[in-house]
């Protein structure tokens, strides 16, 4: 095993004779020893960093040991006395002389020691990068230095290595090494706090990352992140495997998303349209305005060929082969004929199912007033004369014809009442036609259970 030991040089980590050189003449006392080091190096020790080396040593997984030591050579001259840079390169020679480790660095920090703000800016941007060749472990020894200095050295530590980062302590007065607990639980609180705020977001795909793998609640977010692409089987599976091992300990939500997954999977038309309408939720609100305005005219696409499919007697999500019959229902109405015409400004040679298209019929049907009408399709109508306001906006951008950007703010003004809940209440709106509430969010529950979990 591969690992690095990294510790801060304090003021009592070189000693000599069994005694701390004097502090307040830290640097020329180093600097001492270090140029006298022939005659005095069996003098020499440093008990709590070789009490680390020692265990690092001993360990069953026989450690490759790599040293970095981290001292002070401070710019203000008010406390140059106290560095621990000489000390540092003392101990370099000795644990290197006496075979403790494969490779010692020294690098130095030039601030004030007991300033928390700047020790941590230095260990996260200087100190602990370029450490070569890796290690599998990063065992960081909070022992000698201030506390500030230990401090960054946690802190910067755990966030540079995560779960690959070890703390150890050593007694002062027993020399014994304690492994340290708080940097799992720095990590662990990290990557919940990390796992929530994707959560939120409704990232399932970069919240599974985070979970451990196998966990139940990793398998839920995953099923969330393949539902969200629409991938519903893979999605239904991973719910029952997690239903299968955990039984009636499972959240109460995943009986629900299990149920809901397994009528996606067998493509209940209404259920479908029920999950692009939150689909599309999910993308407004992640600002993924592409992806929400392709999800939209694929819903305003079904609702049409609901809609005007109901009136016609036909399937029309069976465009091919109802491609003649609704050709032949178009034609046997002139009036209708000549309102197509009028908006294409041309003969109408081949009727072509499209949004527009069934948009234009839709208007027809409902300019007739039939009294049998439901108010359902009325109100589809409404919703797809809202949103053909953005058919240019949908045209230009990458998921259609063209690149330009997409914005909130570009969508809504193009709309006549600016307002966000307009804009999703048309969506609403094109729903009702399957005879289908929004319901609960899905992703919310999905949310919830993962939490539940963890």
């Amino acid at each position: 095993m591969d690992a690095w030991l990294i510790a801060n040089v304090g003021q009592r980590d070189l000693h000599l004779d069994g005694r701390p050189l004097e502090a307040k003449r830290l640097r020329i006392e180093g600097e001492r020893v270090e140029r006298e080091y022939g005659t005095l190096r069996e003098r020499i020790s440093a008990p709590m960093l070789f009490a680390a080396l020692d265990h690092l040593r001993s360990m069953p997984e026989k450690a490759q040991v790599r040293v970095l030591l981290v001292a002070t050579d401070q710019a203000d001259p008010r406390f140059r006395e106290g560095d621990t840079v000489n000390c540092a390169a003392v101990l370099k020679r000795v644990i290197a002389d006496r075979g403790m480790a494969s490779k010692v660095l020294v690098r130095t920090a030039g601030d004030q020691p007991n300033l928390y703000d700047r020790m941590l800016e230095y260990y996260r941007s200087r100190a602990l990068q370029r450490l070569e060749p890796p290690g599998e472990r990063y065992y960081l020894l909070l022992a000698g230095g201030t506390p500030a200095a230990n401090t960054a050295l946690l802190l910067a530590g755990v966030w540079r290595f995560g779960e690959k980062a070890h703390a150890l302590s050593v007694g002062e007065d027993t020399g014994r090494v304690r492994p340290m607990d708080i940097g799992r639980r720095i990590v662990a609180s990290y990557r919940r706090d990390r796992v929530n705020e994707l959560l939120e977001r409704r990232d399932f795909a970069g919240a599974t990352a985070l979970l451990d793998a196998g966990s139940s609640a990793r398998l839920v977010a995953d099923a969330a992140a393949k539902r969200l692409n629409l991938d519903f089987e893979p999605s239904r599976n991973l719910l029952g495997e997690t239903l299968s091992e955990i039984g009636g300990s499972a959240p109460a939500e995943i009986d629900a998303l299990y149920a809901e997954a397994q009528r996606l999977t067998d493509d209940d038309r209404a259920a479908v349209m029920r999950e692009v309408y939150w689909n599309a939720i999910v993308k407004w609100r992640r600002e993924e305005y592409a992806d929400f305005l392709g999800r939209v005219w694929r819903l305003m696409e079904a609702s049409l060929q609901e809609a005007v499919g109901r009136v016609c007697g036909l399937n029309l999500a069976d465009e091919h082969g109802t491609r003649a019959d609704f050709e032949r229902w178009v034609r046997e109405r002139p009036a209708l004929v000549a309102l197509i015409e009028k908006e294409l400004g041309e003969p109408l040679r081949r009727v072509k199912q499209s949004s527009w298209l069934l948009g234009v019929v839709l208007g027809w049907i409902v300019a007739q007033n039939p009294p049998d009408l439901p108010d359902a399709l009325r109100n589809c109508h409404n919703a797809v004369q809202t949103l053909d306001r953005l058919r240019s906006l949908r045209n230009d951008c990458v998921l259609a014809h063209g690149f330009k950007a997409l914005s909130r703010d570009a969508i809504l003004a193009r709309l006549e009442n600016p307002e966000e809940g307009f804009l999703l209440n048309s969506l609403v709106s094109l729903l009702a036609v399957w005879g289908v509430t929004p319901g609960n969010d899905p992703y919310e529950q999905f949310a919830i259970a993962v939490k539940g979990l963890l």
